[in-house]
């Protein structure tokens, strides 16, 4: 499949799955249907030892496009946002080591494919936030599921419900993230902490986390 919003590659069993429409990386319906394809279609097909999750140039992602959203929320299309939560959730299931990369912005769809993943690893100028209050909407793809499970139910809160921005060390500190790394050396980090996590769990591993 020729896909428009993502590009896979693998090196050494280890596959990358890269946001990939520069610069904002925006995820919008072609990008969850490229993505439903990937994990029913090609993932299930692979021998991996685990999965890095990143974006193209600069940034993670800067979300869904809004207009878009706005108009399935209008329409009350209940499904495409059901469907998804479904897709992250697959992803979350995975039974290798899943890690996001991040650089700089981490909002939205994209903070909630990132909360799907096992492990996060962000960059010293990564900002995340669930800004959907801001336009009248709730975060829809399972942002209000992964993220109190992540960091305790009043912190989830606050940030649902403010749509604040928080910055990699704020976010350490909640708990988000799991590691802030150098942006030169972020891949070489996640690579290690693949291969850490074979070591101690082989063919066992389970996500620790969601």
């Amino acid at each position: 499949m020729n896909m428009k919003s993502l590009k896979f590659y693998q090196e050494n069993q280890t596959g990358f799955l890269v946001l990939n429409r520069p610069p904002k990386n925006e995820m919008d319906a072609v990008f969850f249907s490229e993505l439903s394809h990937f994990l029913k279609n090609v993932l299930p097909d692979l021998t991996l030892k685990g999965l890095i999750v990143t974006g193209e140039g600069r940034h993670f992602s800067s979300g869904a496009n809004i207009a878009e959203l706005g108009e399935f929320a209008r329409k009350k299309e209940l499904r495409y946002f059901e469907n998804n939560i479904n897709y992250l959730e697959s992803l979350s299931l995975c039974s290798f080591p899943v890690i996001a990369i991040i650089n700089g912005l981490c909002f939205g769809s994209a903070f909630e494919l990132a909360l799907a993943c096992h492990y996060r690893i962000a960059s010293y100028h990564a900002l995340f936030s669930l800004p959907e209050i801001t336009f009248n909407l709730m975060p829809g793809c399972g942002g209000a599921y992964f993220l109190p499970k992540l960091i305790g139910k009043s912190s989830a809160i606050d940030l649902i419900l403010s749509g604040r921005s928080v910055l990699a060390d704020e976010a350490l500190q909640l708990g988000i993230i799991d590691i802030i790394a150098d942006k030169k050396n972020i891949t070489e980090t996640a690579l290690q902490l693949i291969d850490k996590l074979n070591s101690v769990y082989g063919q066992y591993y389970e996500n620790p986390v969601n």
